[in-house]
């Protein structure tokens, strides 16, 4: 593990927790049907690329590893997110929601690893 891979995605996370801790008062109304999945998807997507960097540390792993641990953490995280959000006023604990926020996070990390390929790929 390299400790400065960390920093991006314990942002990234502190920016995702404050940002569903806001209650709907303060929110923007969105008046497209289901933007706030497209949200979801690209917050957790981030976090998965950032997760999936942050763990990459040859030989030790392996991308399938890093592809696993990373979409299973940011379920894991945005289970609990879902979760949070049920005692936050206005907010709602949606099964769609936790989806997009996993789906999210394995196109992140997937993303990451293609990345990290066509780099070896090249060199």
């Amino acid at each position: 593990m390299i400790p400065r891979r960390w920093w991006p995605p314990v942002i990234w996370l502190g920016a995702i927790l404050t940002a569903t801790s806001l209650p709907s008062s303060v929110l923007p109304d969105a008046r497209v049907r289901f933007a706030d999945k497209g949200v979801h998807f690209f917050m957790y997507g981030g976090l998965g690329l950032l997760l999936a960097r942050a763990m990459h540390n040859p030989p030790r792993t392996t991308r399938f590893r890093v592809i696993l641990a990373a979409f299973l953490l940011v379920a894991a995280i945005g289970g609990l997110d879902e979760w949070h959000q049920r005692y936050i006023q206005g907010r709602s604990t949606e099964f769609a929601d936790w989806m997009a926020d996993s789906l999210g996070g394995l196109i992140g990390a997937l993303i990451w690893v293609a990345g990290d390929r066509l780099k070896a790929f090249r060199a």
